[in-house]
This record gives C-alpha cells, structure tokens and sequence, in this order.
C-alpha cells in the first residue's frame, strides 16, 4: 500500500499536469482565434481582389470597344497605353489574389492542425480527471484524506 507521501506527490504530479495541459489547451484556443481571424481578412481581401478584378475586366473591354470604334490614330495608341495599364493591374491583382488564396489555404490548414490538438488535449484532460477522481475515489475509501486537496483543482 502507497504511503501518504507517495500519493500527495501523485496527486500533486496530476494536478501539476492539469494545470499544464489547461495552459496549452488556452495558447491553442487562442491560437485557433488568431487563425480564424487571419482566414477571415484573407477572405475578405480575396472578395475585394475578385471585385476590383471584375471592374479591371470592364474596363478593359471598354478600351477595346473604343480602340475598334477610334479613328484617329493618336486616340488609338493612347487607348492602346492604357489598355496595357489596364492589363498590368489586372496581373498584379491576379497575383494579389492567387497569393492571399494560398496564404489562406495555409492558415486553414494551421487551423485545423491546432483543432486537432485542442481535440487531443481535451481527451487528455478527461483522461486525466479520470484518474483523480479514481484516486479521490480510492483515498476516499481508504480514508487517506490528507491527499485530497490538490486533487480537487483539477
């Protein structure tokens, strides 16, 4: 049979481990905020990407209906100087676009790897409750109350 000191320094060990796995289980949480903060942003620029995209492309098309319809040979090249601004924005956009597309592809993916952490720490928090409510139980039965009191945190 385990002396008292034996179990107060098990259940101090179990209580000290509670304590850490919360610590972790808030940084992860906290993290999984930040996560879905950045993803959210990054949605939000990609809407605004598509829309400033679908105005380059309106624009474009109405240059080109100009430059058919101009005359002059000087409206022409200016019409054809901005079509090509026109095109540069609309690449430099596309780029914009196809960059917070994967950055918020990534931060999904972080997301969901600390999910599945959070996930596994909650199973190691009730696993460990188990057992100091097992050891609460048993030291309850053999009247060795004196360990109790840390078991009680947790």
């Amino acid at each position: 049979m385990p002396t008292d000191a034996e179990l107060l320094k098990v259940a101090n060990l179990m209580a000290t481990r509670a304590k850490s796995i919360q610590s972790r289980l808030l940084s992860i949480q906290n993290s999984i905020r930040f996560e879905s903060l950045e993803i959210e942003m990054l949605e939000e620029e990609t809407l605004n990407s598509e829309i400033r995209l679908r105005e380059i492309e309106t624009y474009i098309v109405e240059v080109q209906e100009d430059m058919e319809s101009c005359t002059c040979n000087i409206m022409y090249q200016e019409y054809n100087s901005e079509l090509g601004e026109l095109q540069a924005e609309r690449d430099g956009e596309l780029h914009l676009l196809q960059q917070s597309n994967l950055m918020r592809t990534s931060h999904e993916d972080k997301k969901q790897e600390l999910e599945l952490n959070e996930t596994s720490l909650q199973a190691s928090l009730v696993e460990l409750r188990i057992q100091c409510c097992t050891l609460l139980n048993w030291i309850s039965q053999t009247r060795q109350y004196a360990i109790s009191a840390p078991l009680k945190c947790v």
